[in-house]
Order: structure tokens, then C-alpha cells, then sequence
């Protein structure tokens, strides 16, 4: 009795905090805590499948995606009904009689058109061409700011490495590596959110040496390269059921907010995640094997046989090497 839907949420966060991660828990607060707002505080028990098919239709209404709505909205709302719904063990269940969304199918359109595409997803030249000479006209100096470290330096990572936009802000100086005569850069789960929670070693091309990137780096402090150690908002424990927002996460807004300020302002791509797209593509024009492209981006092996490669391992760094290599230079 009396358990409205933040209650509901905070109880599965905690029962479920070993098995998900902040970024998840970020994600699906805001579900709930909208959910909240639509039934006003209502006591769950009482929340019906019709109930559910209401609030779907509400969030539809808001000019949300069809994706957005089936697999932010209604999944997470899904598998928290569902560990409610189920009969009790030691983390938790037996809190609802049954679970409203259980009949309710995920799927990318659900019946709705296919969202309009007019655009490819990757930077074309006259962007990269705004955004590079813009990064590397920034003037470091003793004192700068964590942000105006990522202006100068993430978006070139971000080109060259194809890295999703929080780990390259969450960098820090210890993730600077040799590895077999060769310079590179861990992306650690150690530095905060890594998506499938594996680390992996780049090379580092070329130019961004010819840059300057190792001399910036080894000069740094220790600890995060792109923000200030102590910027947590919250100095406690982390709650899980009200998951702090990293700086990291904060960086690469402003950077994606610095972007569109340089005139890169095409609704049809992304300020900061349009590097994984244009790097992928560039590593296929450049006939770049696809695993090993895959490896230095993060993405999942294709294939069990693919998930073989010990790319990050001594027998494959070679392969790596070649690849970053290979991949052509931005001539902006």
C-alpha cells in the first residue's frame, strides 16, 4: 500500500544495483519519475494495464520517438513491473499482484512509419572542416579549464579513435600507455562508464602525436584530463536509486553545445557521437578489417569467432597498430 512509482523504482534500484549500471539507472529514473507525474502519485497496485496503455499514449503525445517511448519508457517500465510481479526471493519481488506491461511488445515502430532519414549519420567535410581547426585553435595554458582541455583535444580523440563521447571526456593522464614501443590510451571502466563494461587499448595515430597529444598529456595532472577530480556533485556514497550525473557526461554536453555553436547545426546528426560514424566509414573506405575496426570503437563482436580476437593482447596489437596506421588523416 501507498507504493507510487518512485517507490517502486527506488526499491528495484537497490535490489538490482550489483546487476545494472549508473548510466541505467540514470536512464530509467526519468521514466519513472514521469510516470509519476502521470499517475500523481497513485499507488501502483492499482495500476492497470489500461492505465499503462494511457501513459504510452501520453508519451506519444509529447512528440517522443516510436523507439524512445518502447525501448527507454515502456522496457524499463517493463522489467521493474516484472521483478515486482514476480514471487519473492532474496532481492526482492512479490510487491504487485501482476505486471501491467507484460502483454505489451517491443518492437522499433509498433506499427508507426519509419522515421524520415535525410541525412547520413556522419560528419561531412565542411563540418569536419568547422569543428578540427576550431579544436586545435584553442590556446592551452597553465590554468585552463577542464573544458577548454576537451575543446582542444576530445574532438580530435574523437575523430581518430571513434570512441563514444563519454569515454573519451573521462580520460585520465594514468590512461596514457606504452605499448610495444608504441604510444596509447586505455578506455577503462576504471575511468567510469564504459558501455560493455571491457577495457580496451588504441593506438595513437600519428597526427595527434605530431600534435602534441603525449607531451599534453604527461604534463597534466594526475587524475581526469578533461575535468576536476573533486567536480562530483555529491561527496557520499552513491545512491542507487538516485544515481549521481558524472562530470565526464557534463563535459561532453558542453562540448556537443560548443559544437552546434560552430554553426554545426544539422538536426540529422549528433554533435559529438557523428565521430563513430565518420570513423567507421573512413576505416571502410580505407580498407580497414571491420573486427578490428569494431575492436578500436567498441562495438561487439559480430560473431562468437569474431569475440575470439585477442586484439588487446600481445599476439594482436600488431593488427591494431596497422589499422590506426592506416586510417587517413583529416586534412581540414
Amino acid at each position: 500500500s501507498g507504493l507510487g512509482a518512485l517507490a517502486l523504482y527506488r526499491a528495484w534500484a537497490k535490489a538490482n544495483e550489483a546487476r545494472t549500471s549508473a548510466s541505467t539507472r540514470n536512464r530509467w529514473i526519468s521514466v519513472f519519475r514521469d510516470l509519476e507525474r502521470f499517475t500523481e502519485g497513485r499507488d501502483m497496485l492499482s495500476f492497470t494495464e489500461e492505465d499503462a496503455l494511457k501513459w504510452r499514449d501520453d508519451l506519444r503525445a509529447a512528440d517522443r520517438t516510436e523507439k524512445t517511448v518502447n525501448f527507454q519508457y515502456i522496457a524499463a517500465a517493463k522489467a521493474v513491473f516484472g521483478w515486482a510481479a514476480r514471487p519473492r526471493t532474496d532481492d526482492g519481488g512479490a510487491l504487485l499482484v501482476a505486471n501491467p506491461f507484460a502483454n505489451f511488445r517491443l518492437s522499433a515502430r509498433n506499427g508507426a512509419k519509419k522515421a524520415v532519414k535525410l541525412r547520413e549519420r556522419s560528419f561531412r567535410n565542411e563540418e569536419m572542416s568547422a569543428i578540427l581547426p576550431a579544436a586545435q585553435s584553442v590556446q592551452l595554458r597553465a590554468g585552463s579549464t577542464g573544458f577548454e582541455r576537451a575543446r582542444r583535444w576530445a574532438p580530435w580523440l574523437l575523430a581518430y579513435t571513434g570512441a563514444r563521447p563519454g569515454e573519451i571526456c573521462q580520460l585520465r593522464k594514468q590512461d596514457l600507455r606504452r605499448v610495444q614501443t608504441r604510444w596509447a590510451i586505455r578506455l577503462t571502466p576504471e575511468a567510469g562508464t564504459i558501455k560493455d563494461r571491457e577495457a580496451r587499448i588504441v593506438p595513437i595515430h600519428a597526427h595527434l602525436l605530431e600534435q602534441g597529444l603525449v607531451a599534453f598529456i604527461e604534463g597534466a595532472d594526475e587524475g581526469p584530463l578533461f575535468f576536476d577530480a573533486d567536480a562530483l556533485r555529491r561527496k557520499s556514497v552513491d545512491d542507487p536509486s538516485n544515481p549521481r550525473r558524472f562530470p565526464h557526461e557534463k563535459v561532453a554536453s558542453n562540448l556537443a553545445h560548443w559544437v552546434r555553436a560552430l554553426g554545426v547545426n544539422d538536426p540529422g546528426i549528433k554533435p559529438n557521437h557523428a565521430w563513430r560514424h565518420t570513423f567507421k566509414t573512413r576505416a571502410l573506405v580505407a580498407g580497414i578489417d571491420s573486427v578490428v575496426a569494431d575492436f578500436i570503437c567498441g562495438h561487439s563482436p559480430k560473431t562468437v569467432g569474431d569475440g575470439y580476437y585477442a586484439l588487446e593482447g600481445d599476439a594482436g596489437w600488431p593488427a591494431l597498430v596497422r589499422a590506426v596506421d592506416a586510417f587517413p588523416r583529416y586534412e581540414v
